[in-house]
């Protein structure tokens, strides 16, 4: 059992991302001390819950989506801080949920780029500018995360 199956165990993962989604929206950047607290806070959740075998299922979770992260971001998908933070995410919904976190966060991602592009390309048609390089338009993936982690808990969770 996860510690996403308790919302009261899961309230420092809920809050942390509230507060990268916020921190993501304001400035497309996420604290590396808010990552390492989310990460500390959910092997320290599996290792109560779970002893040495939830202290490892966590920290598996932890190296798979710091693998993928890591991936990511040598392709450009991802920023520094969005890869920390599907790291940390992954600390707290442990190895089993991993697969159901990325294709959730995956889902998430495509329709937060969708928005952003698009309001990137509203805004830019109001200045009278063609966009041009639509990477350009940073996308505040920490919404995709936040959201692969809610449907994560909510599907898989128990």
């Amino acid at each position: 059992m996860t510690p996403l199956a308790h919302v009261e165990n899961a309230a420092p993962l809920w809050a942390g991302l509230v507060f990268a989604v916020g921190q993501d929206l304001r400035s497309r950047r996420i604290e590396n001390g808010l990552n390492a607290a989310l990460v500390v806070a959910g092997l320290a959740m599996w290792a109560a819950g779970g002893g040495w075998r939830g202290l490892l299922l966590s920290g598996a979770g932890l190296a798979a989506c710091t693998v993928l992260g890591v991936l990511s971001f040598s392709r450009g998908w991802l920023g520094a801080g969005d890869t920390k933070l599907l790291a940390a995410v992954g600390a707290w919904v442990g190895l089993p949920l991993v697969p159901m976190l990325v294709l959730s966060t995956a889902v998430a991602g495509g329709v937060v780029s969708l928005g952003t592009l698009a309001l990137a390309g509203k805004a830019a048609a109001q200045r009278g500018e063609i966009l041009a390089r639509p990477r350009a338009a940073q996308v505040p993936y920490a919404i995709a995360i936040a959201a692969g982690a809610a449907a994560t808990a909510i599907m898989g969770g128990t």
